[in-house]
């Protein structure tokens, strides 16, 4: 059993949102490229309705965050995309 004392190293609360913040926004930019994929015809066939409920969806999700640090408002907005 490893009894050695770990070091606690307190971060700051805005150094902890830079940090998540690059993280998280990262994720999601590769996430929208990746999704950019999806517009290969030669692989995918889709509907142009398709499309605008994917797009809506997104700007949809995109707008209620940004309310949260506007407004600071709480609600998780964990909706589902489903097509």
């Amino acid at each position: 059993m490893n009894s050695k004392p770990q070091k606690r190293v307190t971060e700051s609360r805005e150094a902890r949102f830079k940090r998540l913040a690059d993280s998280r926004v990262n994720n999601v930019l590769q996430s929208i490229r990746i999704l950019g994929n999806l517009s290969n015809t030669t692989n995918y066939q889709y509907t142009p309705d398709e499309v605008n409920r994917i797009f809506r969806a997104v700007r949809e999700q995109l707008e209620l965050v940004e309310g949260k640090f506007q407004v600071g408002a709480r609600n998780s907005g964990r909706s589902r995309f489903k097509l």
